[in-house]
């Protein structure tokens, strides 16, 4: 099978159709938003965002969202 842009696409645009998360093309950060993004831009925003978020945190709070992803992970 040779691999070519448009299958590419083809299975993207498939595996988005059957996603069950919602897929938003925004990146405001809403809890809605799952991590799933249209485009690399709103991704950024959204990581940019999360990272400023973050980077208020105290050190206690950040290990606990560690222990809670280690948890599910």
């Amino acid at each position: 099978m040779q691999i070519n842009e448009t299958l590419i696409r083809d299975v993207v645009a498939q595996v988005l159709s059957e996603a069950t998360v919602p897929v938003v093309s925004h990146g405001t950060g809403n809890s809605r938003d799952y991590g799933v993004f249209h485009d690399a831009n709103a991704a950024v925003v959204a990581a940019r965002r999360a990272f400023e978020q973050l980077q208020e945190m105290s050190m206690d709070d950040r290990k606990r969202i560690i222990d809670h992803i280690r948890r599910i992970s």
